[in-house]
């Protein structure tokens, strides 16, 4: 053969077809690698869907064998008589909350490595939100679980107590919570749409029944009320849309506006700034005239700068304020004002209105930047402490008895009183 393929081809032709077997071979070996590799992978995600399952059977089992024990402590809220702190009953609650933590993190990283099927995470996060329904989980989350767990983790059950926090209605929360997770999650539009397709069913029969015989047509569905995005995945999908400028002409009375008409909604926001400012009399509750108050405020930024994050038809979504205190030794920033529109938070907003200001505090050459907030306000501290603060200091403060002004009355006396003991000179 070789003196045949060296006479129509000479020994080049010879090297050529070698040359081709050879690329033949090499990309067969490739293939059946490809093929290998897959296989495995499949077998890999088969093993890892089989042992989360495994393994919340147990948990499942623990839930039903104590279902009576924990019942108190797993209602959506707190009732009036809880058992005493000797009650076993919050040990083991506290045990099934551990064990159920413990699958939502592996099922967490599994789903950040592509290991389980989108499918089968949000068909899990129905036992996420079951978990969040329960008051004593609320309370105890970050206090005495959060610090056990992944970032995955932490972020979603913080966004979700939040949401529980903000929403009355539960299927409110339900599609907020998987609105809030799909954002979390690099916006995955299976999550985001798993509760519209709840209200899907195949159709059956098929419309034509020949072709159910000759092949195997795909799947029609039928929606029985309409699948429609929720305001949350809009809401999320206009998020990039938000811009942000710095001290623009104009935007201060508009930006004082809503801040006052955000931080009014929630009295946790309230620290000893507020106090200081005249904002907050007793350090509970806003002052009547709060808009006016920050309207005041705002139109004296002196040593301040203002940003603002308008929404693509222009409406305020976020603000914030910074100070840049003088000092010889030090130079640092204040971020003294951060408000966000409730109804976008937990998708992001925060996080870029806190990046903004840190790259402009980094720009005029500040090496620390501060903030306060109220010692109510955990969903703050925690968002913060996402954002690499560290609590540094506690502030305390104590409330003198409220006297008559100066001029009259007991004060007035007690000054005539003092001058009277002064000796004669």
């Amino acid at each position: 053969m070789d003196h045949i393929v060296s006479g129509m081809f000479g020994q080049p032709g010879s090297n050529v077809i070698a040359l081709f077997a050879a690329l033949l071979s090499f990309a067969a070996a490739v293939a059946i690698y490809a093929l290998t590799a897959r296989r495995e992978r499949r077998i890999e995600k088969s093993n890892a869907y089989l042992n989360l399952e495994v393994h919340s059977s147990e948990a499942f089992r623990y839930q039903a064998e104590n279902a009576s024990v924990m019942r108190p402590l797993r209602q959506s809220v707190r009732p009036s008589e809880v058992p005493g702190t000797d009650d076993p009953s919050w040990e083991v609650t506290q045990n099934y909350y551990f064990q159920c933590l413990n699958l939502f993190e592996v099922c967490s990283n599994f789903r950040r490595h592509r290991i389980v099927e989108d499918e089968v995470f949000a068909s899990w996060l129905a036992w996420f939100h079951d978990v969040l329904k329960d008051w004593y989980f609320r309370e105890i989350w970050s206090t005495e679980l959060r610090t056990n767990y992944t970032r995955d983790v932490r972020n979603i059950f913080d966004v979700g107590v939040e949401i529980f926090s903000r929403h009355a209605a539960d299927d409110v929360r339900m599609r907020e919570f998987y609105t809030a997770v799909s954002h979390l999650m690099g916006g995955c539009p299976v999550v985001a749409k798993w509760l519209d397709h709840m209200d899907e069913a195949p159709e059956w029969p098929p419309r034509t029944r020949a072709g159910l015989i000759r092949r195997s047509p795909p799947v029609r569905y039928k929606s029985l009320d309409g699948a429609r995005l929720t305001d949350g995945i809009r809401r999320a999908s206009a998020h990039a849309a938000v811009h942000f400028g710095w001290n623009i002409e104009g935007d201060a009375a508009l930006a004082a506006a809503f801040a006052a008409d955000v931080v009014a909604r929630d009295p946790a926001y309230i620290s000893h700034g507020e106090i200081q400012t005249g904002l907050s009399p007793d350090g509970k509750t806003w002052a009547r005239d709060l808009a006016s108050l920050y309207a005041a405020d705002f139109a004296n930024l002196e040593d301040r700068d203002l940003l603002v994050g308008r929404a693509g038809d222009g409406e305020i979504v976020a603000i914030a304020v910074v100070a840049w205190p003088q000092s010889d030794r030090t130079r640092y920033a204040v971020l003294e004002d951060l408000a966000v529109d409730p109804k976008i938070r937990s998708g992001g907003i925060g996080t870029r209105v806190v990046e903004a200001v840190m790259a402009r505090a980094e720009a005029r050459g500040a090496q620390w930047v501060f903030l306060e907030s109220g010692v109510r306000n955990g969903r703050a501290h925690s968002f913060f402490e996402r954002q690499g603060f560290v609590e540094i200091s506690h502030v305390f403060g104590r409330r003198l008895p409220q006297r008559p002004a100066f001029g009259g009355g007991v004060q007035a006396s007690g000054l005539a009183e003092q001058r009277n003991d002064l000796p004669v000179t």
